[in-house]
């Protein structure tokens, strides 16, 4: 299940990087976001750690898990500011950290429920992370790294700025799906997870629209 897991998302991972069809990204850079995507997971986790003394389940659920990780993954995404030089590239790299958090914290969760569940149900899990909190997190983080490109090369706002300003959306977006989630309505879980797919891929191509006008400044800075 962990085998299929990460086969998973390497294959998303190739899917993401294979469509950034004019500039594309060098593939060391891409694979070394899907590594800083996974060591978000235990920054985010220790966060989350901390928080959970101060809030109620519910809360930290809907509410704060959002924030912290949207913002560790954003933070991430930052680190390859200086590669960015087209609107798309943020959905390249966001999409790369994503599937590396998405990978471990499923891992985390196979692991977790081992001697809770039987095989099947398992295996029914694993399937179900798979096809909708993988992408969910990638639609998440999309959302953020879109808006903080826009902040930093159009706004020219400093990188801690741009990542307050941006993780709103994937924040909400985040913790509106965790709120679906807890329910255990999977039908209503595929909805959303499909709406919000349509809007990232509708959000790509828009962005590809506009990137033959938006070429972007490639900085020199953490350079791959």
């Amino acid at each position: 299940m962990i085998t299929a897991t990460l086969g998973w998302c390497v294959l998303l991972l190739f899917v993401a990087w294979y469509f950034d069809f004019e500039r594309k990204e060098r593939l060391v850079s891409v694979a070394t976001a899907f590594g800083f995507g996974i060591s978000s997971v235990a920054i985010a986790a220790s966060f989350e750690i901390f928080f959970s003394a101060l809030f109620d389940e519910f809360l930290l659920i809907v509410c704060v898990a959002p924030i912290v990780e949207e913002v560790c993954k954003l933070s991430s995404v930052a680190y390859f500011d200086g590669r960015m030089d087209e609107l798309e590239d943020a959905l390249v790299y966001s999409a790369s950290v994503s599937l590396g958090f998405a990978f471990l914290e499923n891992v985390i969760y196979i692991i977790g429920y081992y001697y809770e569940l039987t095989i099947q149900e398992l295996y029914t899990l694993t399937i179900l992370r798979a096809i909708l909190s993988v992408p969910a997190h990638i639609v998440a983080c999309g959302l953020c790294a879109t808006i903080y490109v826009y902040c930093r090369k159009f706004l020219h706002l400093e990188t801690t700025e741009s990542i307050f300003v941006s993780v709103l959306p994937g924040a909400v977006y985040h913790g509106m799906y965790n709120l679906v989630a807890i329910t255990g309505n999977v039908p209503l879980l595929m909805a959303y997870t499909g709406f919000g797919l349509l809007a990232y891929l509708a959000l790509w191509m828009y962005l590809r629209h506009l990137q033959h006008g938006h070429i972007l400044p490639r900085e020199n800075i953490f350079k791959l």
